[in-house]
């Protein structure tokens, strides 16, 4: 549980630290957040089948207190 809190920490920061020096980049430059992560934090780019999509969608509506359709 703490991890989690620590890991959303730090994507919280690094998206507000890449809009701070968004306006410092040369013209036509961006700032990925995912850049200003340590490497053991980046998210990987990985497939997953639609029965993953929808076991982590209703985790997270859960999480939220969201009533599940399905």
């Amino acid at each position: 549980m703490e991890e989690k809190r620590e890991k959303a920490e730090w994507y919280k920061l690094a998206w507000f630290v890449s809009y701070l020096l968004q306006p410092h980049m040369k013209r036509g430059r961006t700032i990925d957040p995912e850049r200003l992560l340590p490497e053991s934090m980046r998210r990987r780019k990985k497939s997953r089948t639609k029965e993953e999509a929808r076991r982590e969608l209703r985790e997270l509506k859960k999480s939220v207190g969201m009533k599940d359709d399905g």
